[in-house]
């Protein structure tokens, strides 16, 4: 790939959803790719192949929400081993006065300036656990002799290992997020090209207007976006062509959702529940899908239908 160079996205619409629409319109492309490549023979195979090659590059590529939900779990974590160093040190404290009762010079080495300032702050915590790892260390003896034991010494060194990976792990996600975010952009650009080369094209071969003029135009990059809780795409079994007006009856009174002429169909707001779905189509035959949505969870499904076959 190309040593592209990246001006930004070219593609307007969601990455899921150029995706997924991209696969539809190749799917559908590979049953007309005969007229693409008596038109320009650009088209012809391996083109085909270098799309879905690209298609899969791009789907390999993680979005920005699921970096951020990665940073978000790594600072969860930093802050869970935080909770345990603040701990730690006030569980020491009580020995290090009794062994050093009167020695408030000792106890400035164990981090008791320190401390405050530090509880909070994800680097000068490090900081401290360091030095607090130093004294600790130094004075193993008298610590044990009031009462401290070596594993609880050597858990302080554990912690503060702990939090320098958690840290150095979070750190890399953030600094490695700006090139991670360009070099994804790039990949699904590249993607992108393959189906504005068709899109461009398909308005000259099936510039009658017919229903394949509308499936291969590009997405509507004004459509408002819609937050789908249940989504998926219908094709024709054997084909991968694309099936328009696919009617999924959920039941439940949940309305009847209908795909559009790229095989793709959406829902929000569909309640938690096990359904099973009754799907549909003029010329095809029916199917009933087991269909469990779950909280939280966008369900997405491909469903496939066979043609109906009328007996001899």
């Amino acid at each position: 790939m190309k040593n592209l160079k990246d001006f930004g996205r070219k593609y307007q619409v969601g990455q899921t959803s150029m995706l997924r629409e991209s696969r539809n319109v190749c799917n559908a492309f590979k049953n007309d790719q005969t007229e693409f490549g008596n038109f320009d023979k650009e088209f012809k195979t391996p083109f085909e192949v270098a799309w879905l090659a690209a298609i899969k590059e791009g789907e390999d590529e993680p979005d920005d929400d699921s970096v951020m939900v990665d940073v978000k779990l790594e600072t969860e974590l930093v802050d869970v081993i935080m909770e345990a160093c603040r701990k730690d040190f006030q569980g020491i404290k009580y020995f290090v006065e009794k062994a050093f009762p009167t020695q408030r010079s000792i106890w400035q080495k164990f981090g008791y300036t320190h401390y405050e300032d530090a509880r909070k702050n994800h680097d000068k915590m490090f900081r401290f656990m360091t030095n607090y790892e130093a004294a600790a260390t130094k004075f193993k003896d008298e610590l044990i002799a009031v009462g401290y034991t070596l594993p609880q010494i050597t858990a302080i060194t554990t912690l503060k290992d702990s939090l320098n990976k958690a840290l150095t792990d979070q750190n890399m996600l953030i600094e490695g997020r700006p090139g991670a975010t360009d070099h994804r952009i790039e990949t699904l650009n590249f993607a992108y090209d393959f189906r504005q080369k068709v899109a461009k094209a398909a308005k000259e071969i099936f510039a009658a207007g017919s229903a394949k003029y509308e499936l291969y135009l590009l997405p509507d990059a004004t459509a408002p976006v819609v937050n789908y809780n249940f989504e998926g795409t219908t094709t024709e079994v054997g084909t991968g062509y694309p099936l328009n007006n696919v009617k999924i009856n959920l039941g439940n009174n949940v309305p009847l959702i209908f795909s559009n002429t790229k095989g793709l169909f959406g829902a929000e707001g569909v309640p938690d529940f096990s359904y099973t779905a009754l799907v549909s189509l003029d010329g095809y035959m029916e199917r009933n899908i087991s269909i469990n949505k779950v909280e939280g969870v966008t369900f997405v499904i491909h469903i496939e239908l066979e043609k109906y076959k009328p007996e001899d």
